[in-house]
């Protein structure tokens, strides 16, 4: 949008194609998926547009003591957490949920 000259617009005006490209991505992004294991072992299937709108839940989803569902983004009370079966500790967590900022941001801890 910003700089038109630098593409091929095709007689599109900056707009119009910015729109052409959301709808072509939101189109992808709903016919191209990705499977993981569970913790049970099946495997669960999200679509690229499931992925993209978990980003906030992989802020912290590194942590080793919560179950693949957890670090997957899936939510409680929900049939793809349902085969979760470790989780981290309460105090563990209410600590990484401090930290999601640093990964937002992209910003390293104050000593």
């Amino acid at each position: 949008m910003r700089h038109p000259e630098l593409f091929v617009l095709n007689g599109l005006s900056p707009e119009q194609a910015k729109t052409k490209i959301e709808r072509h991505h939101a189109k992808r992004a709903q016919e191209r998926s990705i499977r993981y294991i569970r913790s049970d072992g099946s495997e669960w299937e999200l679509t690229i547009a499931e992925v993209l709108a978990r980003r906030p839940d992989f802020e912290i989803a590194y942590n080793p003591n919560d179950c693949a569902e957890i670090r997957w983004g899936a939510q409680p009370d929900t049939e793809e957490y349902a085969t979760c079966r470790r989780q981290a500790p309460a105090e563990q967590r209410a600590r990484m949920a401090q930290y999601r900022v640093w990964f937002r941001e992209t910003s390293r801890p104050v000593p």
